[in-house]
């Protein structure tokens, strides 16, 4: 896949060098970027396509890029090795899963 990582870098802004190497030396952090390009790219043909999609597959994809961009997060965070970061990195993902209406408990 031919990746065009400033799509990621752009929702990570404050990632972008971290990105590039975790990319080019970790394949499973590759492999959900590559994941989170295709729905951003499914998302991009849904916006442009003459057929509207329907509330439930809209429901969903939003689903899924939320939880893509959570793992990505983890990423980031875990190899960022900064304490300071992770406590954020729970404090954002406790808001995530309340705005979402996700059970932190399950779901």
């Amino acid at each position: 896949m031919d990746v065009n990582l400033s799509t990621i870098k752009d929702r990570f802004p404050e990632w972008s060098s971290l990105i590039e190497r975790l990319y080019q030396k970790n394949a499973s952090f590759h492999s959900l970027c590559d994941n989170y390009l295709l729905h951003v790219g499914q998302i991009r043909r849904y916006t442009c396509a003459d057929q509207p999609i329907s509330s439930t597959d809209r429901s969903e994809l939003r689903m899924l890029m939320s939880e893509l961009e959570v793992e990505i997060n983890i990423y980031l965070y875990k190899f960022n090795e900064d304490e300071t970061q992770i406590y954020l990195l729970l404090l954002t993902l406790a808001r995530k899963k309340i705005d979402y209406g996700i059970s932190i408990v399950g779901r």
